[in-house]
């Protein structure tokens, strides 16, 4: 990529992460529109990263995300099989311009409502944003590995139901890694979505402070 040469040498710059918050919707709808979302310093070397979870009904394929009209692409995705679906999280990215901008996400599966919680990262100096890996978990509360090369970053989102299907916790986080290897995420359910040994966790949103029996999922990517 130009933005990685100078001079005609090329300069392997380590990618690096800014957290820009979290948005969420709470009530149930077929489409959310979240506007004057903060997108952070715009470079050509930036793509947009959104950690996401979802909950209120069936999730056989996961919603769809426009920012600026552009299409996210969608790199990894778990929800709850085997169970009733109700939770799932998913990891996007998007190349598109500007400081902020607008980000809808669509329930393409039936039942049309949901509810969402959106975590916002730029990501700069990526070769591109194709993961390296990805992995998934569904589990009361684990660990979930994935391979990460020098110089990348890596992220994680989980989600889990709470008290009654329209209540949920989803959390997000990314840490860099600066040696190539596996890195390992644990997470747990108790009265809360928590992330935590390879990650730093950014954000987490509850709409209950009561617990469910259904399990935590959750989803890793890393970047380079």
């Amino acid at each position: 990529m130009l933005w990685r040469r100078l001079v005609g040498a090329k300069i392997d710059l380590p990618v690096s992460v800014v957290y820009r918050g979290a948005v969420s919707a709470t009530s149930d709808a077929t489409t959310h529109t979240f506007s004057s979302v903060n997108f952070g310093v715009d470079a050509q070397n930036r793509y947009l990263v959104f950690l996401v979870t979802y909950t209120r009904t069936s999730y056989a394929t996961a919603a769809t995300l426009t920012v600026n009209g552009i299409a996210a692409t969608k790199h990894v995705f778990r929800n709850n099989a085997g169970g009733d679906n109700i939770t799932a999280t998913a990891i996007y990215s998007v190349k598109v311009e500007g400081t902020s901008g607008t980000v809808v996400s669509t329930n393409v599966s039936a039942g049309g409502s949901h509810r969402v919680v959106i975590g916002v990262y730029s990501m700069y100096n990526a070769n591109s944003n194709t993961p390296v890996a990805t992995n998934t978990a569904r589990a009361t509360s684990g660990s979930v590995s994935v391979s990460g090369a020098a110089g990348g970053a890596i992220f994680a989102v989980s989600g889990q139901r709470g008290s009654g299907a329209v209540n949920f916790r989803g959390a997000g986080a990314f840490n860099l890694t600066n040696t190539a290897g596996t890195y390992t995420v644990n997470y747990t359910r108790s009265d809360t979505t928590s992330l935590s040994g390879a990650v730093t966790q950014n954000y987490n949103l509850q709409t209950t402070t009561t617990g469910s029996s259904d399990p935590t999922v959750v989803c890793v990517a890393t970047f380079v």
